[in-house]
């Protein structure tokens, strides 16, 4: 689906994952691993030397821009839905565009009751550099709770 992919990895006892599986259990979705995407849809070779590279720079930390809205991807027959929140990279607009998706459907778009419910329960507004690890992500697969960690920073 979205090939190779690099991500900071949220660590499990983070609101934002225990957010997603809130969501997961209400909305009958996957389950998946909370994370902000840095690349997707890249070679195993090209994802593998970007997430050295992520590795070895300062981690950024991330502030919260608008309230949760629902994406549409076409990917072959089927239509792949999220629920992301919007964040700024260090609160500065202009360094790219970065999210964290709250939860994934194929063929079934959120309702507007959904979005208004996953709205009412945005846990936190900064992400901190301390609350997640680099890692690399092999996401080929089309459902989410399919995809795998191929590799982790240790820091």
């Amino acid at each position: 689906m979205f090939n190779h992919c690099v991500w900071y990895s949220i660590h499990k006892s983070h609101s934002l994952s225990k957010l997603i599986i809130n969501l997961a259990k209400t909305f009958h979705t996957d389950l998946f691993h909370a994370h902000i995407t840095v690349v997707s849809n890249k070679t195993y070779k090209e994802a593998d030397h970007i997430y050295k590279h992520q590795c070895i720079i300062p981690k950024p930390w991330f502030r919260i821009n608008g309230r949760i809205y629902q994406t549409k991807t076409h990917i072959g027959n089927n239509t792949f839905y999220a629920i992301q929140q919007d964040y700024y990279m260090y609160d500065i607009q202009n360094l790219g565009e970065y999210h964290v998706s709250l939860a994934y459907r194929i063929n079934k778009p959120f309702t507007k009751e959904e979005i208004a419910y996953a709205n009412g329960l945005v846990p936190v507004d900064t992400i901190w550099s301390n609350d997640f690890k680099v890692s690399l992500y092999d996401c080929r697969p089309s459902l989410p709770k399919n995809w795998k960690q191929l590799k982790v920073s240790v820091f």
